[in-house]
């Protein structure tokens, strides 16, 4: 059955929240980081407050509202101005895979009693001057802003929670599931630029197509520029006390960018034709010897932290023992199948996730009775929202 859609009249949450953003940027001028902050604190303690309902529909003729309450015990409640579809592994798992949405007329007068200004157009699905309604993964051409998200995380669902918003976004959010800051990934894109292992075009100020050699690069500096369609990217080349040179509209080959940062997990999907290193077993020999589930490309490192992290978080407000290191690296290979349990443990050694991961060292006391139910509820749980990862 297809996704239930937005009906009609409606805004989806992360068109609502480009809306927020929209009705109080002044002049299509970049907007600073705590103002977006603001705008989506504001969004969050309105639906608490229930001032704003956010809805989901199950199906053609079930409506539900996302409960007031669920907005203080959410574990990233601004991931949903983000994603299209809610993913999440905290109190609105129930709702995995529904598309969250506002009805419009109340929406805009709640912005309107907010902000005292007339209704804006509503922002097009643009991304550094490109149009991501086919969604970047589809189209041979990419804008500098596109490859730089695409570098921050390198995975097509992550990516597209930047891609569907406005760019100021991204550069200034790293979301959880991101490998670095747009800043770092910008850095990495230049340094491609300049060492010539990538090509890129750009359009002058007389409207001229330029190609841009490996050098010009070390004299580019990229600028967010406010215009039609949004925030977009261009390069700033000076010449002392003459002023300097622009360029607009930079473009790089879809193919090219994925050559150079192909999608994390891609490089290790030979893994599940390998032996694996504690049960000497192939993939293939696991499935004859029952394991009926298809083979799946290995989790990412990002993915595995982060599943971890919500195991704790889990685990804290149920109020049982978070998973030991044992128990966990048994449920995420069962879980994230052909993810191999050295590359669970790895993650373990992140200054951040070892705190969260109780190990048994030395005697232990008598076995919580209830602990193969608990880790029962621990498996549903990964596994009722496996899809966010």
């Amino acid at each position: 059955m297809d996704m239930p859609s937005v009906p009609e009249g409606c805004f989806s949450l992360p068109e609502a929240y480009r809306y927020y953003l929209e009705s109080s940027r002044p002049d299509g001028r970049s907007l600073p980081p705590d103002h977006q902050e603001a705008v989506e604190s504001e969004l969050i303690e309105a639906f608490k407050a229930r001032d704003i309902e956010a809805l989901v529909r199950r199906d053609l003729s079930t409506i539900d509202v996302l409960p007031p309450a669920s907005w203080g015990m959410e574990e990233w409640p601004g991931r949903i101005f983000l994603s299209p579809q809610i993913k999440t592994l905290s109190a609105w798992a129930p709702f995995n895979g529904l598309v969250p949405f506002v009805r419009r007329d109340a929406f805009q007068k709640w912005v309107y009693d907010q902000t005292n200004s007339a209704p804006v157009p509503m922002p097009t699905g643009h991304f550094d001057g490109i149009a991501t309604d086919r969604g970047p993964m589809e189209l041979p051409v990419w804008s500098f802003g596109i490859a730089v998200a695409w570098i921050m995380c390198r995975s097509p669902e992550v990516a597209s929670e930047y891609w569907a918003g406005p760019l100021d976004v991204a550069m200034a959010y790293t979301a959880p599931g991101a490998a670095m800051s747009f800043e770092a990934a910008q850095a990495e894109l230049v340094h491609r630029l300049a060492s010539g292992s990538l090509k890129a075009t750009a359009i002058d100020a007389q409207g001229n197509i330029q190609k841009l050699g490996a050098h010009e690069w070390w004299h580019l500096t990229p600028q967010p520029d406010g215009g039609n369609n949004g925030l977009k990217i261009r390069l700033w080349r000076p010449r002392g006390d003459l002023g300097g040179t622009t360029f607009y509209d930079v473009r790089l080959m879809r193919e090219d960018v994925l050559g150079t940062w192909p999608e994390i997990g891609d490089d290790e999907a030979t893994t599940l034709a390998r032996p694996s290193a504690e049960s000497g077993a192939t993939a293939n020999e696991g499935k004859q010897k029952g394991d009926t589930a298809p083979a799946s490309r290995p989790a990412a490192m990002a993915t595995i932290k982060k599943a971890i992290t919500s195991c704790a978080t889990f685990a804290k407000g149920r109020g049982i023992t978070p998973l030991n290191r044992e128990e966990l690296v048994g449920i995420f290979a069962d879980i994230f199948t052909g993810t191999t349990r050295q590359k669970i443990r790895d993650a373990f050694n992140d200054p951040a996730i070892f705190p969260l991961l109780p190990e048994k060292k030395g005697p232990q006391g008598p076995r919580n009775p209830n602990r193969d139910n608990e880790i029962e509820e621990f498996r549903r749980f990964l596994s009722a929202a496996k899809l966010r990862y």
